[in-house]
């Protein structure tokens, strides 16, 4: 599509979404708050905060035209130059990957020594990268004024004058590409957030961590959220020796249609004997 009269590639909010619900990475909440207020904002916080328009005009810093440019217009029609206008033709050449890993070496994912990398990718991955799509949606607005944000509700109203949008038409909307890596990124670092705090991975390479260990396998097979380890896991050592034991064979009992008068009376307590209701006289009409 074309955006200020520009080519761009753009996505839909609702695709956007339905690609990290079919990478297992979105959840839903628990409660219905559409079944509880059918017309009011998605953002109740941002509806709360939010101020009318009448405000907003005054609070709006007054501008005033410039009287001259005095030296400026002298570079007015002038191109700016490019970040590679001072280099020469051999320095603008592109390294081939084979030239950057020769170059700079081999590249590193994680901030920390090589020898923790495994450790590092073991514990980073332990955490939960789901998020729910509430969140989703707040990550998507925030480039938006809380009060545009706060114009989004769940259903129209009967009245037309309101300038509110129905949450299904805002998902109809366009995302630009940018605003798309942006939700990327926004999207790695809420749902990273709790795996960063409980690894030694720092923060600035949460997003290719989760691109490349999370998001882009995910793109290919579901994300699936690895259980919680319980309090009372089981050691290595404890694994082992449970192991040893299952091999042993196991000594089967076979009944061989009689059991004892003890046997017979706690299994009979064990199990009572029970008749359904009306039995005796349908087996007595009969």
């Amino acid at each position: 599509v074309h955006v200020r009269a520009r080519l761009d590639v753009t996505i839909r909010v609702k695709d956007a979404m339905l690609l990290l619900d079919k990478a297992g990475l979105l959840t839903f909440a628990q409660g219905q708050p559409e079944l509880q207020e059918p017309h009011g904002s998605v953002f109740s916080d941002l509806s709360a905060a939010a101020r009318p328009p009448s405000e907003l005009e005054d609070t709006r810093p007054a501008t005033a035209p410039i009287a001259e440019l005095q030296g400026l217009k002298d570079f007015v029609g002038h191109p700016s130059p490019s970040p590679f206008s001072s280099l020469g033709e051999n320095q603008r050449r592109v390294l081939s990957p084979e030239e950057l890993h020769e170059a700079v070496g081999p590249p590193r994912v994680w901030g920390c020594e090589p020898a923790a990398d495994a450790a590092a990718l073991e514990e980073f991955l332990r955490g939960d990268f789901r998020a729910d799509y509430l969140a989703v949606l707040r990550i998507i607005t925030e480039v938006l004024r809380p009060e545009m944000s706060a114009r989004i509700c769940w259903n129209l109203g009967t009245n037309s004058l309101d300038e509110h949008v129905a949450l299904l038409d805002f998902l109809e909307t366009e995302l630009t590409f940018i605003e798309f890596q942006r939700l990327l990124l926004r999207f790695a670092e809420h749902s990273s957030r709790q795996a960063a705090a409980t690894s030694c991975i720092p923060s600035s390479c949460c997003l290719e961590n989760f691109l490349k260990n999370v998001f882009m396998p995910a793109l290919e097979k579901p994300y699936l959220h690895p259980a919680p380890l319980s309090s009372g896991e089981a050691t290595g050592e404890d694994v082992a020796e449970a192991a040893e034991v299952a091999k042993e064979p196991v000594n089967d009992g076979f009944w061989r249609g009689f059991c004892d008068e003890e046997e017979l009376e706690l299994a009979l307590t064990d199990t009572p004997r029970a008749t359904p209701d009306g039995y005796l006289d349908e087996v007595g009409a009969w």
